[in-house]
């Protein structure tokens, strides 16, 4: 899993010493590769393994629009379409297409998404930042507004290696955790860092912070009405689906097999549906018989 970060200020000379620390902060997210970007007051950059496909600096052709994005777009062929552009939806990803998202939907661009993402894009133009957080936030992205700027991040870590982010636990924060063991955001247990909502965009103009949701969780209604028999059918389709559209995303595709429910149906619908001859699947078991499911794991291989 790659790594964003970056800000929005003028730090004079030292803006690439801050860059380089912010990078450094996120080794263990893939240290291998790195590239930087800067256009006026932005600056930024990404750090990726280099085998991977999902984390990358993306720019309108006229640079007017750029983009960091971390995570993966699964209906990318279908934006392909609706876009129009003429675009070969063999040569792109779903990143690809974020500025002519942008260009076409405006803010809001991640309602077209289907997938797991955090993207911090830079609308030159305006003078305008916009981050955006998949729908149940499997991707984080923290921010830190200090006199100096708008700092940004995959993780808080590379926030307080810039010097300009304080290390203050937030006592609020801190009394929610003991009570409940969870955050929600935008609280992190430090005053001076954020994380951005799941489901929400957030803009930053002349440093004036605004939020908007692009997607509700509460708006997803259960039916008490239906029959069992039906709701199986539909959650088998809707499952499918999901399970499809990630092993068709890109790459070769494994199973990892624990020999819980969860991983035996996904390594079933991958079987069944992706690869009917041949699957890879890993397998983790222990000498301890008490803490090993090898038995289950060999019912399922």
């Amino acid at each position: 899993m790659g790594g964003i970060f970056g800000f929005v200020g003028d730090l004079g000379d030292s803006f690439s010493n801050v860059l380089k620390s912010m990078s450094g902060a996120m080794v263990h997210r893939g240290q291998e590769v790195k590239d930087y970007f800067s256009v006026k007051a932005f600056y930024c950059g990404i750090v990726a393994y280099p085998w991977e496909t999902g984390t990358r600096i993306v720019s309108a052709p006229d640079r007017s629009v750029t983009a960091l994005c971390e995570g993966e777009i699964y209906n990318f062929k279908e934006l392909v379409y609706s876009l129009g552009n003429n675009i070969d939806p063999e040569t792109v990803n779903g990143f690809d297409l974020i500025h002519h998202l942008y260009s076409k939907y405006g803010e809001d661009f991640a309602r077209k998404l289907n997938g797991v993402f955090a993207i911090a894009l830079w609308d030159h133009r305006n003078g305008k930042l916009l981050f955006a957080r998949d729908h149940l936030g499997s991707h984080s992205l923290f921010y830190a507004q200090t006199k100096e700027g708008l700092f940004f991040a995959s993780t808080i870590s590379a926030l307080f290696s810039t010097g300009f982010v304080k290390r203050e636990v937030d006592p609020a924060s801190l009394d929610r955790y003991l009570a409940s063991l969870a955050l929600s955001p935008p609280n992190t247990m430090f005053k001076s860092v954020r994380a951005i909502r799941p489901g929400y965009i957030m803009t930053a103009h002349e440093l004036r912070l605004q939020e908007h949701d692009y997607w509700r969780l509460w708006e997803v209604k259960e039916d008490y009405e239906k029959a069992e028999d039906q709701f199986s059918v539909e959650l088998r389709g809707i499952f499918e689906d999901a399970v499809k559209i990630r092993a068709e995303y890109g790459g070769e595709v494994g199973a990892l097999v624990s020999g819980g429910v969860d991983t035996s149906a996904v390594t079933e619908i991958l079987a069944k549906l992706v690869h009917p001859k041949k699957l890879a699947g890993i397998s983790i078991a222990f000498e301890e018989k008490a803490f090993s499911d090898a038995s289950l794991q060999e019912i399922l291989y």
